[in-house]
């Protein structure tokens, strides 16, 4: 489903996707049906498509019509609302996990820790299958796992799950190169899901589950 804008309905019309995407739809004429300009998401400018489609009003400005909408065959204007605003806070729960991850690459406790909850409950293989809560036991490693030279981390397949609008859980594969102190490369895998919860307009992260399948390092 696209948003579209018209600044110049004679050259061109700029459509951006709710997923951050952008693409340009080349012009032509525009459908015009009843005195309105109909621009198409899809890409087909049909009077059925319009007649059985959803609308949603479009600033703008044209001579020859009082309105200009867009047609959206597949949701509602209310879906389409839904849809942006979660898509938004999907990405809010990704963009925190990120920097979450680049505390633990940079050895940053304070700020591991003003994103983490202080009662934060963790299963992870240094933890040799226990539940570990609170920070004192990650606190450790912070102090003592400095042996790499240099972290760089990629999260694969990041998957959202928003649980109302202060609850989410976010599952990925995380992949880590790092250089030991001989100077030799390596990359380490895991499993990771974080549920994170919002309070006080702020997210923290509550709970993780992280699974190896190669040799730890003391990740967190």
């Amino acid at each position: 489903m696209q948003v579209c804008e018209a600044p110049n309905l004679q050259n061109s019309v700029v459509c951006h996707l709710l997923k951050q995407q952008t693409i340009l739809l080349k012009s032509g004429t525009p459908l015009t049906l009843n005195n309105h300009i109909y621009i198409s998401c899809d890409g087909s400018d049909s009077s059925e498509d319009v007649e059985n489609s959803h609308y949603i009003p479009l600033t703008g400005e044209s001579d020859d019509a009082d309105e200009i909408r867009i047609v959206c065959p597949n949701k509602t204007c209310s879906q389409l609302s839904t849809s942006s605003y979660g898509s938004a806070r999907k990405q809010e729960i990704i963009k925190m996990t990120e920097q979450l991850i680049e505390a633990i690459n940079t050895g940053d406790y304070e700020g591991y820790t003003k994103i983490c909850d202080p009662h934060l409950t963790a299963f992870e293989p240094e933890a040799l299958g226990n539940l570990v809560e609170g920070m004192d036991f990650h606190k450790f490693y912070f102090d003592n796992g400095k042996n790499c030279k240099a972290l760089n981390t990629t999260i694969l397949n990041p998957h959202v799950h928003l649980m109302g609008d202060e609850a989410a859980c976010i599952a990925y594969v995380r992949l880590t190169q790092y250089m030991d102190k001989q100077g030799q490369a390596h990359t380490h895998q895991s499993e990771e899901t974080r549920v994170w919860h919002k309070r006080d307009n702020k997210w923290q992260n509550v709970h993780f589950h992280r699974s190896s399948v190669t040799p730890s390092f003391a990740m967190k």
